[in-house]
């Protein structure tokens, strides 16, 4: 399953425009804004916090994708750490029949050497050729298996470091829409006081 990270932007409205009371040295009894404007502050302020969280929860929403993605890219790498493991045990496997091939070809010598029916050493040839075959086939494709698959190891070890950034970009970005939320409720609590 691939998924698809798409980068939101938030935009607070353009609401908060009170000023402090007690910037000009008056007390705090003293009205700075009329009621409507008050109102209109509190809803823009509103607004701000309502469009903030759903930002917030759209980046947490894209943190658990991203987190999703990076497990299943590390089974993905762990099996094909496991199918290179076992292309280089083939691989071993292929030298070693390389041996016996070597093995045989001296045997044969050997027999051409003996008085034998022309048959068997026809046989012998025959069979020395196949399993030399045989073996120089496994070992060709047991290279181009291990070509292909440290391609896609490579190509996944990318993927997950890509993935890892954004997720930290997330999470950088994640708190300080937290932080933002919180200045933003504070603020309510004072325009309503």
């Amino acid at each position: 399953m691939n998924t698809e990270l798409h980068s939101l932007e938030f935009r607070p409205s353009e609401g908060l425009g009170y000023q402090r009371s007690c910037q000009d040295n008056r007390s705090y009894s003293e009205p700075t804004m009329g009621v409507d404007q008050l109102e209109s502050t509190l809803q823009n302020s509103e607004r701000d916090v309502v469009e903030l969280q759903a930002a917030l929860d759209a980046y947490v929403v894209q943190e658990e994708a991203v987190r999703f993605e990076l497990e299943r890219l590390a089974v993905s790498c762990a099996a094909l750490y496991k199918k290179v493991s076992s292309l280089e045990d083939l691989m071993q496997n292929v030298e070693l029949s390389q041996e016996r091939i070597a093995k045989l070809e001296m045997e044969n010598a050997e027999l051409k050497l003996q008085t034998i029916a022309p048959e068997q050493l026809d046989e012998i040839s025959s069979a020395v050729d196949e399993i030399k075959a045989t073996a120089t086939q496994c070992e060709e494709l047991a290279a181009a298996e291990k070509r292909c698959l440290k391609e896609q190891l490579m190509l996944a070890e990318e993927r997950r470091t890509l993935l890892q950034a954004h997720l930290d970009e997330l999470n950088s970005r994640g708190w300080i829409f937290g932080l933002g939320s919180f200045v933003l409720f504070f603020t309510l609590l004072w325009l309503v006081r």
